[in-house]
């Protein structure tokens, strides 16, 4: 067997959220869903040492 002291922490879950119609829950996900749907992300490639941005 182990030779060992271990202490596991104890678990903690974050706030489980309704989403419900109508709810702040819903609200802010939704903005943050169109927020980040009309952003623009540039991912750089390198190709062969060279920088290709499309």
């Amino acid at each position: 067997m182990g030779k060992g002291f271990f202490e596991v922490p104890i678990a903690v879950n974050e706030p489980v959220k309704s989403y419900a119609p109508g709810s702040s829950e819903q609200k802010e996900l939704l903005s943050t869903y169109k927020e980040l749907y009309n952003k623009k992300v540039e991912i750089p490639m390198y190709i062969n040492g060279k920088e290709i941005k499309t």
